[in-house]
C-alpha cells in the first residue's frame, strides 16, 4: 500500500493530471485491504459510499481544486475523514455483534 501511494504521489507531482492519482491509489488500497480483512462479514453500503466519496474527491483538480504537490494536505484530510467514518462503521458493527456487556455485582 505504501509503495502504491508513494508512486501515485510522485506521478501526481510530475504529471499534474486533472485527477489525483494519490487519492485513487488510496481508495483502491483501502477497498482491497478492507475487502480482504472483512471477507467473512462483508463490506456494508457505508464502506462503498466512503470509497465512492474518496474516488469523487480525486476529481478535485477538474473543478479548480489542488493538484500536484499542493494536493497533499487535501488528500490527507480526505483520507482522515474516510478512515474516521470507516472506523465508526466497523465499531458499530462490532458492538452489535458482541451485544451488551454483562455487569458483575460485587
Amino acid at each position: 500500500m505504501v509503495v502504491i501511494l508513494l508512486v501515485a504521489y510522485v506521478l501526481d507531482r510530475w504529471l499534474q493530471l486533472p485527477v489525483l492519482l494519490t487519492m485513487l491509489g488510496l481508495t483502491a488500497s483501502l477497498a482491497v485491504g478492507q475487502f480482504l480483512m472483512l471477507r467473512r462479514t462483508g463490506l456494508t453500503a457505508a464502506h462503498w459510499c466512503a470509497y465512492a466519496a474518496l474516488a469523487l474527491a480525486a476529481l478535485a483538480p477538474v473543478v479548480g481544486g489542488p493538484r500536484g504537490a499542493e494536493a497533499l494536505p487535501y488528500v490527507l484530510v480526505c483520507a482522515g475523514v474516510a478512515l474516521i467514518v470507516l472506523g465508526l462503521v466497523d465499531h458499530r458493527r462490532l458492538v452489535q455483534i458482541l451485544g451488551p456487556a454483562e455487569t458483575s455485582r460485587a
